[in-house]
């Protein structure tokens, strides 16, 4: 049987020159981003000049001086986050970006510590290359990276709780670059990158969770 998330998150990272102060549920409102009902239901958590923090409720939006996040934990809003993150910087297209991510978490519990063993086994061989130098060696954290024509895509594995019922996480971001003639230029190059492959960055992080909570079963 498959085991189910019993967390997930998705979530839309652009990278670049931002200002947090523009970012407060009034001014979703007024560009007509959100209804003005959801502004006034909002909790805008921290609006300073060096960081934007405002929970919508669905999902909550993190912004620094650096980097843009827009996230949720809740799969109706996957594709609201996108929607909304192409408005701003729709908006904001003068914006310098250099950078954007789709990243995607799941957490999955097991029935018992002999699953995660198993994987872990399958993931890396511990006792087979680590028995000899170390006492009861344990895969504590695993991350793969490969290069993509626009980026890279990295996978992430790691228990959470160390006890049954134990919990681990697969955390996967797909990372884009901005062509180097684009950098500096405004949002709407790096804008259509992330939007152009977000639903192949779903597809893809669908397969790894999928395989990976598969070996987890016995099931691949």
């Amino acid at each position: 049987m498959m085991i189910k998330p019993v967390r997930e998150e998705r979530a839309l990272v652009l990278l670049g020159n931002f200002n947090p102060t523009i970012f407060h549920p009034a001014w979703f409102a007024s560009e007509g981003l959100i209804r003005m009902s959801e502004a006034e239901q909002a909790h805008p958590e921290v609006i300073h000049p060096d960081v934007a923090q405002i929970d919508f409720g669905g999902y909550k939006l993190l912004v620094t001086r650096e980097r843009f996040q827009l996230a949720t934990e809740q799969s109706p809003y996957f594709r609201v986050i996108a929607d909304l993150t192409q408005g701003i910087f729709q908006l904001l297209q003068h914006t310098p970006l250099h950078a954007a991510g789709y990243n995607a978490i799941e957490d999955y519990r097991m029935d018992n510590d002999q699953q995660w063993q198993a994987l872990a086994h399958l993931m890396a061989p511990t006792q087979q290359v680590w028995a000899d130098l170390l006492d009861e060696p344990e895969l504590r954290m695993l991350r793969i990276q490969s290069a993509t024509p626009l980026g890279h895509t990295q996978v992430q594995v790691s228990p959470l709780e160390p006890k049954p019922p134990l919990t681990f996480r697969i955390a996967f971001t797909d990372h884009f670059d901005a062509p180097a003639e684009s950098v500096g230029k405004g949002a709407k190059e790096m804008l259509s990158i992330l939007m152009d492959n977000r639903e192949r960055s779903e597809q893809k992080c669908h397969q790894v969770f999928s395989q990976l909570t598969k070996l987890a079963t016995g099931k691949a």
